[in-house]
């Protein structure tokens, strides 16, 4: 459970920081606009397969055992 919330932390982190006011105008600044759009996807990407992977790999709880039909419920609600 650690290993996900470090990860969304990250993920989250990576997308609230550069929105600050400034800071993406800066770092643009720095890389140049194509640059920072291609490093930005290929974090975003790589953060983003971080936190699918943690979160398979986390612990569930189960809070009740649900019966049987409860599964077909959503299955056949949802379309």
């Amino acid at each position: 459970m650690t290993a996900f919330l470090l990860a969304l932390a990250a993920f989250m982190a990576a997308h609230i920081i550069p929105a600050m006011p400034g800071v993406r105008a800066r770092l643009i600044g720095l890389a140049g606009r194509t640059a920072y759009v291609v490093t930005y996807s290929a974090v975003s990407l790589a953060l983003l397969a971080w936190v699918v992977v943690a979160a398979v790999r986390a612990d569930s709880v189960t809070l009740w055992q649900p019966a049987a039909w409860q599964w077909i419920l959503p299955i056949a609600t949802m379309p």
